[in-house]
């Protein structure tokens, strides 16, 4: 069927029937007949040297005439027998009649497209008349397209076409990007990552329906400005579909420093089954994803539900950096379990990642990980550091993860969400410094299981219900050893009716508050609660946090109806107001200094008095 993007290349591969060429293959007649010499300078004086230590014939001294000089370089050629439209295809192409010389094969020759003149796949290439070099051949490309093996020749023939290459091989040399309506450029791209280790995207459009896969150690992908990757698959798409994936299998030695970098993808279709990814990087060792924009088709309303944007796993390590990843549905930049370790991602934004399960901007279950100034907004969760596995098995957990100076706003569950759906497996080590949780629909930070967790320098304010939630009741098991120092935790609870504090504990062993004010503003009305839950909260200890706007009942701690309150710990409280007045909580031992007063209380048990306070008299 024809296509108006046919017309074009249509026009340019008939000719009339007066015998007259057309538009385009004129202009090759007319590049041809300018000067052989002309295509001695595309090749340069390097060049030059190069095709004679090809062993071509006729090579003269300097001091021989022009003319066999040239013949030496170029081959006992007519004009036209140095030129072809292009390498395939089109009428006049090299490969299919490059045999038409009987032996007498021209050293120098330049082809004008892949498969029709200007296609993009333009070049140079020269005669080795001793090599026996495969061609690198695909069922796309059957003779090749760096080393060209001419029809008919038999394999065991010598003499290879091989093409002039300085620096990175380009897709439209294989016939990608060409725009052909129905056709993908799955194939010359799979082809040109074959045949070579850097390959690069010029600027314009191609189109994955299956997918590449490249298992190279030091492969490097690099796009152009406005190279674009429409990942298109059908539907419905395979399981574990990918747009490019790098990889070896499990147990295998690790991809060495692959690298992609200044590509754009829009995602049109992905799996509903098992995860795929635009980018999945399995099995590979200081892999490095840069300069990448992945979005969605906004146009397409169906989303499937298990599409990942860039997926590092398998015990991958390496550098996600100033990476965009739009309105992917599950998981914009997800770090896998099962050994995937030492890992940076940096100076990215992850939004809208809101599909119908998970929905994260970041997904960490990954080890020895550092995340800095990245901004996640408008996703189902801004990140989360979670443990995960399957049926009995354990598959890997968030672990000694840092996150510095990033920011999680406008999210529709959570800021930041650290948990667990596998028991007894919570996230370990787990810093968060100078991060900003802001107007998130639920909680700015929920921590539902975890060891060893520390909040400093934070800023959370304007959330929909707790601005940081801590509850050891989670799946994975107790919460314990949570340091939350020095943030700022003012305006939130905004959506909850019952009115939500600053910060919630429940069902907690070692929580250190310290420092930061959590202050009533807006809808806060509570500062620190304990929430109600199956279980004690234990060795809590709040030291120096400023809530002096604040009554005092609703500054420090009260306690839910029927909810624990904290069975050990130490309280360090200054504040204006009388705790003996007040349904304030705290844990034997604990002292307030009423600043109004300059009175000093001290509780000494959990029933003396109306709350257990005891003001201190001091002899003068």
């Amino acid at each position: 069927m024809k296509h108006d993007d046919d017309d074009a290349a249509t026009a340019a591969t008939v000719e009339h029937n007066d015998g007259v060429a057309t538009t385009a293959t004129s202009a090759v007649h007319q590049e041809a007949q300018a000067s052989r010499r002309g295509l001695l300078a595309l090749f340069g004086a390097f060049g030059a040297i190069s095709l004679a230590a090809c062993g071509g014939r006729d090579s003269r001294p300097e001091d021989d005439s022009l003319q066999r000089s040239e013949q030496g370089m170029l081959g006992p050629s007519s004009n036209d027998d140095n030129f072809f439209p292009a390498l395939y295809t089109y009428p006049g192409n090299l490969v299919q009649n490059g045999g038409s010389w009987q032996g007498e094969y021209p050293r120098l020759v330049y082809v004008f497209g892949f498969a029709s003149p200007g296609d993009g796949g333009e070049g140079l290439y020269i005669w080795d008349p001793d090599s026996l070099t495969a061609p690198d051949a695909s069922t796309h490309a059957p003779s090749g397209v760096l080393v060209v093996q001419p029809n008919p020749m038999p394999s065991t023939s010598k003499g290879r076409f091989r093409r002039v290459v300085d620096g990175p091989v380009n897709v439209r040399w294989f016939g990608a990007g060409r725009g052909l309506a129905g056709v993908s450029d799955d194939a010359p791209i799979q082809h040109a990552m074959d045949a070579a280790t850097e390959i690069y995207f010029p600027p314009g459009t191609y189109t994955l329906t299956a997918g590449v896969l490249t298992s190279r150690d030091n492969v490097c992908l690099r796009g152009g400005p406005g190279a674009l990757i429409i990942w298109d698959p059908p539907t419905p798409t395979p399981d574990y579909a990918c747009a490019v994936a790098v990889y070896r299998n499990s147990g295998t030695e690790r991809v060495q420093r692959p690298v992609i970098s200044g590509l754009s993808f829009l995602a049109r279709g992905g799996p509903n089954g098992n995860s795929g990814s635009i980018i999945q990087v399995n099995n590979c060792e200081q892999a490095l994803i840069e300069n990448v924009r992945i979005q969605w088709d906004s146009s397409i309303q169906s989303k499937p539900s298990q599409l990942d944007g860039i997926t590092f796993a398998m015990g991958t390590s390496g550098s996600i950096c100033n990476c965009v990843v739009d309105g992917i549905p599950k998981v914009g930049i997800y770090l896998s379990g099962s050994g995937t370790s030492n890992i940076r991602v940096a100076d990215c934004e992850v939004m809208r990642a809101n599909g119908q399960i998970g929905g994260a901007g970041i997904s960490v279950a990954a080890t020895d990980v550092q995340i800095s100034n990245c901004h996640c907004h408008d996703n189902n969760f801004g990140i989360v550091l979670a443990g995960v596995g399957t049926g009995q098995a354990p598959i890997g957990m968030a672990k000694r993860v840092r996150v510095t100076g990033c920011e999680f706003a406008k999210n529709h569950v959570h800021g930041i969400s650290i948990g667990s759906t596998f028991p007894n497996f919570s996230p370990y080590d787990i810093q968060l410094h100078g991060v900003s949780c802001v107007e998130n629909g639920s909680n700015g930070i929920n921590i539902d299981a975890g060891y060893s967790v520390l909040v400093a320098d934070a800023k959370v304010m304007g959330n929909g219900v707790c601005g940081i939630a801590v509850a050891g009741s989670g799946n994975g098991g107790p919460t314990q050893g949570v340091d939350i120092i020095d943030c700022v935790v003012e305006g939130n609870s905004r959506n909850d009716a019952t009115t939500a504090p600053g910060i919630g504990i429940r069902c907690v062993n070692d929580i250190t508050i310290r420092g930061g004010s959590v202050r009533q503003a807006g809808t806060q009305l509570l500062g620190i609660q304990f929430l109600f839950g199956a279980g004690a909260n234990s060795n809590i200890r709040i030291h120096d946090v400023d809530v002096d706007n604040a009554v005092l009942q609703n500054a420090f701690v009260v306690t839910w109806p029927n909810a624990p309150e904290a069975a050990s710990g130490h309280f360090q409280i200054a504040h204006a107001g009388n705790p003996m007045a007040s349904t304030f909580a705290a844990p034997v031992g604990s002292q307030l200094i009423d600043t109004a007063t300059g009175n000093v209380y001290l509780k000494v048990s959990g029933d003396s008095g109306p709350t257990g306070w005891k003001r201190l008299a001091f002899a003068s």
